[in-house]
């Protein structure tokens, strides 16, 4: 905005210099002509220089932040070999012009010069670059195999906000190389297999974005045992190449150790598309890495046009299932819709048994699973079971038929594959949905703090994490939103969905929804999915949070000695619930005491999509005393919901009486 008013200034300056050269007496024209001439080619040429502002590094054009992640793991390699670990600087923001950062190691239980190479090193990156890579040497530790760790941080950088990036260091965990028996044979090294996911479901840009690019991200089974490659070819199908897509063909490095083969498709808009068109990313060739019998990927690119449009339905991403050591083990397996469903619906999902036996390996499922309106994604839940001295790859399929508000896709059947049971924990999938709408603030409001509740395909295990952060798109850093530079987003052992913040500030104005992209990367304990970010949408405020409403004082009977009661207040929420939510609240005894008086009421309470109310639950204890006791819930947080703001509306007196 700063520039637009400076242009106006430039370009008001231009006019009024140009008015006073053609205005002069016809006395000078003579005499001042060249003059004039020369001091109007001043002006213009001025205004077509680059604006101070938009210059590298500027407000306009600022230096981006620098990640390294978090954490990484890689083996111990044999004793007498070396391997390579590829550590990834992610760059929040396209590089406005060339530069560098400086990487130092930091010992650790890890020693440099006898488990890596100490690194001292300069890692150089492009104009326009957002990723970069360097290779450190693990070495082999000598004969002891006890591994450790250590740390590569950022020492300084050129035309980088060193200052202003949060994940300047990456620790390294070397773990003990197995003990093998001296056979004399040397083992053949292990070639990594390429693994390709069913399908990609990418939404087309809208007319306010012109293109959008999607960081995709293919796995390998296995670390690499030497450097290789993979070469990716884009296939027309419905959509074409240049008119709905960037052609890609590209090779791409793979470092020894890496696990992983990144790129990125870049989708274009397109008027005149007014319907889902595919085409396919294809393997065409690898070294040192072997490619599967099916080495084609469908890409959906889901029309964006039509903003009534019934939205369409996307396969699962997570499909490879492990069974339990024992007993049974719950699946969540999302199915993002291409937009928030406009109204409510449904979809019928069946179960069809291959080589896995309903009631055997998997409970069999033929039911509806119905979506409210507001809705981004159907989860689909999925049962798998133990069996016994089961040791094959199983699978079965899952068939769905009679949409009501939601187009199928194109593949209306999957296949989901039961892995035999191990020792070893699973890893959840984080699953993302295709894009989540939000109201635009109002204007006596400011700005907005949403929380997006991200599924888990099961609880996690472990605790763990990720690292989230924005790109501009329509919707731009400091006007639609408040930018999250690389934010690690914590979640804990248990839990079965992440929670990513994001402020939405207000604009005014908005004539149609401005999109953002979140993108996701450096995950500790949780898969990512290989669509790695969704959009945020942004329109106008025709709705908003809801607020909670709460009476402040309650009355309730004391029952007699020996029974107990269950007390259930209810909060309305007004308008309805627009995402998922939680209220968090916390107990003030006063006379009423936890576990004598009352007992069970819990720390949080959650609300859906489209809830109109809130209610919690809490024990009454019985007993003969005849006196009024007291206690108050105070409500401290709300998650996509908004709370009075004075402390005393945010509680329930809640006052204790005896029976008449």
């Amino acid at each position: 905005m700063f520039f637009v008013r400076s242009s106006a200034l430039v370009s008001t300056a231009s006019q009024g210099l140009f008015s006073v050269i053609i205005h002069i007496g016809a006395h000078l024209r003579s005499v001042l002509a060249p003059v004039a001439v020369l001091m109007l080619a001043v002006v213009l040429s001025g205004c077509n220089e680059e604006h101070p502002d938009n210059k590298p590094g500027a407000v306009n054009n600022p230096y981006p932040t620098v990640s390294l992640g978090g954490v990484g793991e890689v083996q111990q390699p044999a004793l007498g070999a070396s391997r390579m670990y590829t550590l990834q600087l992610e760059l929040s923001r396209a590089a406005p012009a060339v530069g560098s950062v400086r990487l130092r190691s930091v010992n650790g239980t890890a020693l440099g010069g006898e488990h890596f190479a100490p690194l001292d090193r300069v890692v150089n990156f492009a104009e326009g670059e957002r990723l970069v890579s360097t290779a450190i040497e693990i070495l082999d530790g000598g004969a002891a195999a006890n591994g450790g760790s250590f740390t590569v941080s950022v020492v300084s950088g050129v035309n980088l906000d060193i200052n202003g990036s949060s994940a300047l260091n990456h620790q390294i965990t070397i773990t003990p190389r197995p003990q093998q028996p001296d056979t004399g044979v040397e083992p053949e090294p292990v070639v990594a297999n390429l693994q390709l996911p069913s399908e990609l479901s990418l939404r087309a840009p809208r007319a306010s974005r012109g293109s959008v690019e999607y960081p995709i991200v293919f796995t390998l089974d296995a670390p690499t045992a030497s450097a290789g490659s993979v070469t990716l070819q884009s296939v027309d199908g419905s959509a074409e190449a240049d008119t709905h897509f960037t052609t890609l063909n590209e090779t791409i490095a793979v470092p020894a150790g890496a696990q992983e083969v990144a790129f990125a498709i870049t989708l274009l808009h397109d008027a005149n598309q007014s319907s889902n068109l595919e085409f396919s990313i294809l393997a065409v060739r690898s070294e040192n890495i072997s490619l599967p019998s099916e080495r084609s990927v469908p890409v959906t690119v889901v029309n964006s046009n039509d903003e009534l449009a019934t939205p369409s339905l996307a396969l699962p991403s997570l499909t490879e299932l492990y069974a339990p050591p024992a007993g049974s083990r719950d699946y969540q397996l999302l199915m993002a819709l291409s937009a928030p469903a406009s109204q409510a619906g449904s979809v019928q999902v069946r179960s069809q048994e291959l080589t896995a036996q309903a009631g055997v390996h998997f409970q069999s499922v033929d039911n509806e699973i119905t979506f409210a309106a507001g809705a981004t994604e159907i989860l689909l839940p999925v049962t798998v079971n133990h069996v016994n001295n089961e040791t094959e790859v199983v699978a079965f399929a899952v068939q769905l038929s009679a949409p009501v508000n939601v187009q199928l896709p194109s593949t209306q059947q999957f296949n989901i594959t039961i892995q035999p049971s191990a020792n070893t924990e699973v890893v959840p999938e984080l699953q993302l949905p295709a894009v989540i709408n939000v109201p635009e603030p109002r204007e006596a409001v400011g700005a907005v703090e949403y929380e997006f509740w991200l599924a888990l395909s099961q609880p996690a295990s472990k605790d763990g994490s990720v690292v989230v952060r924005t790109f501009a798109g329509s919707a731009l850093a400091g006007i639609n939103y408040t930018a999250i530079e690389n934010q690690r987003i914590e979640f804990a052992a248990g839990d079965d969905i992440v929670r990513v913040p994001l402020e939405v500030l207000y604009e005014g104005g908005l004539l149609e929804a401005k999109e953002l992209q979140l993108q996701f990367s450096h995950a500790e304990n949780v898969l990512l999915p290989a669509s790695r970010s969704f959009a945020v949408a942004i329109g106008g405020a025709d709705s908003e949070l809801p607020s909670v409403s709460i009476d402040t004082e309650l009355e309730v009977v004391r029952p007699p000695e020996g029974v107990n009661s269950t007390i259930t207040v209810v909060l309305p929420l007004t308008p309805a619930a627009i995402l998922p939510g939680e209220l968090r609240l916390v107990v003030n005894q006063g006379s009423a005491l936890f576990g004598r008086d009352i007992t069970a009421i819990p720390s949080a309470v959650t609300f859906a999509r489209g809830d109109r109310e809130v209610a919690i639950t809490f024990t009454l204890v019985g007993s003969f005393a005849t006196a009024d006791r007291t206690f108050s819930l105070v409500f401290t947080e709300a998650s996509n919901a908004i709370l009075p703001i004075s402390f005393s509306e945010r509680q329930i007196n809640v006052t204790i009486v005896a029976p008449e």
